[in-house]
């Protein structure tokens, strides 16, 4: 049940917040945070993008870990593949996205861990 629980906080306060922001920037040119970009704004310009029209990527973003997070309290089958690539994909937004997906994909791990140890079998794909 704790593990369900902390899933459900990161994937909300986590997907929730990348929406907002990037709702935000398409909506206005600018994120929550104002005018100060983050440490993940030297990754992205060292790729060629311009992270200041960065809002549809964070847009998608959180809209698949709300997604990743429906799939897997549904038992999806494609809920854990799904968390595993958002944790994945969020592993750029430097610092605290790192540590939040690193905990997220540590998470995943143990859930299905636990799901083939209740079973006695390996855990669906």
């Amino acid at each position: 049940m704790a593990l369900r629980v902390a899933l459900v906080v990161i994937a909300l306060s986590t997907g929730g917040f990348v929406l907002v922001d990037g709702t935000r920037n398409l909506l206005t040119g600018t994120y929550v945070g104002g005018g100060r970009l983050g440490p993940w704004s030297l990754l992205v310009s060292a790729v060629g993008l311009d992270p200041r029209h960065f809002g549809l990527a964070f847009v998608l973003l959180g809209l698949a870990w709300l997604a990743a997070l429906a799939g897997l309290l549904t038992r999806r089958r494609w809920g854990w593949p799904l968390g595993i690539a958002v944790g994945i994909g969020s592993l750029w937004y430097l610092p605290v996205g790192t540590v939040v997906a690193l905990a997220w994909l540590a998470l995943l791990a143990r859930r299905r861990y636990d799901l083939a140890s209740a079973t006695g079998s390996r855990p669906p794909p």
